[in-house]
């Protein structure tokens, strides 16, 4: 599958986020950025990682639920 090898050999940091907003994966970029080891946080809420500033769940839900009707987010500044 094509998907799986630019998902998972991106240089970008790149996870995967279920309808109700939990991780489902991450790749190796993201875990590495954030020193994160998958099995600790698969399944778990998206926004309730650690590596979220919570000044700015409200503007990340925004964001996911747009992405869920399916608007394209392009260059969006989300820091962490």
């Amino acid at each position: 599958m094509l998907w799986r090898s630019v998902f998972f050999h991106s240089f970008l940091s790149t996870v995967l986020i279920s309808n109700d907003g939990r991780l489902l994966e991450a790749n190796p970029q993201f875990l590495n950025d954030f020193n994160i080891n998958i099995d600790e946080v698969r399944g778990r809420g998206f926004l309730e990682l650690p590596i979220i500033n919570q000044k700015n769940v409200e503007q990340l839900k925004i964001y996911l639920s747009q992405a869920r009707n399916g608007i394209t987010l392009s260059s969006k500044l989300i820091t962490f």
